[in-house]
């Protein structure tokens, strides 16, 4: 007698693409991914709001004086 469990039956997703977080990375990748035509993906945070890690931790007395357009995001 076989003591091994059955196997359960594969299950189709729910979504056809799973974001793993809602920061800067995360959004672009959802950005991307309707630019493409892809609708059918989730974004998925563990946090209660976006942002990633600019959301959860804070940098005491961290400042910025004048504009910096090193770190945008292309739109190509």
């Amino acid at each position: 007698m076989s003591t091994a469990a059955s196997p359960r039956p594969v299950e189709r997703p729910e979504f056809e693409v799973a974001i793993i977080g809602a920061g800067p990375g995360g959004i672009a990748a959802g950005v991307k991914l309707k630019m493409a035509g892809i609708d059918d993906f989730v974004v998925l945070e563990r946090a209660g709001e976006v942002g990633g890690s600019w959301h959860e931790n804070h940098y005491p007395g961290l400042g910025v004086d004048i504009p910096c357009y090193a770190n945008g995001r292309s739109r190509t």
